[in-house]
């Protein structure tokens, strides 16, 4: 149920993405990361092998491979299946996305009219109500972890508004997330 509504609604309407909230760990002054594994946490294939594969598309600084490329499909769900496999390729991060909730936002839009417009473009827009948009919001938390001591290092949540598809929402997410782990002091600027 909720892959497929993450599939949904990651592929609908246009997207503008923000940070909500972040954590960090207390003792973590900037993340030292050499090699991560990207995933994301959906059941739907399509969208989390596209969401993996352009995760790792923009984390570009340090190599980066997309869990569909180091874990077996049937071992997602176990856990120690996965942590041998990811040990095992001597990764020492992960990135994590998971969805974390939608929701619908109601917003009155008022009719737009110069000051006087109602005489000079007639009654018609005198009598105009405006309208009442709505809006999907995403929620996405991001986790970055360090892989041997199975700690983590980094969360932050994020909102979308409208998210038009897989690729484009995982950009905004990463752009969201990198300023905001640069703002923290975490990640060197560009």
């Amino acid at each position: 149920m909720i892959a497929s509504l993450l599939a949904v609604t990651l592929l609908a309407g246009c997207s503008t993405t923000h940070v909500t909230t972040t954590w960090k760990a207390p003792d973590v002054q900037r993340l030292e990361l050499k090699k991560v594994v990207a995933f994301l946490v959906v059941k739907d294939e399509v969208v989390r092998r596209n969401g993996e594969h352009e995760l790792c598309e923009r984390i570009t600084r340090i190599p980066c491979a997309p869990a569909f490329a180091v874990v077996a499909d049937a071992d997602r769900g176990d856990v120690e299946k996965l942590a041998r496999q990811v040990d095992a390729a001597g990764f020492d991060g992960a990135v994590v996305l998971r969805y974390a909730g939608r929701r619908t936002e109601e917003t009155y839009v008022p009719p737009v009219a110069p000051l006087w417009g109602y005489y000079g473009q007639g009654w018609g827009m005198a009598y105009d109500p405006g309208y009442v948009r709505t809006d999907e919001l995403v929620d996405v938390e991001t986790a970055v972890y360090a892989v041997k001591a199975r700690k983590l290092l980094w969360a932050g949540t994020t909102e979308s508004l409208d998210p038009a598809d897989v690729r484009r929402t995982v950009d905004e997410i990463v752009d969201a997330v990198a300023a905001a782990m640069r703002k923290e002091g975490l990640i060197p600027s560009p």
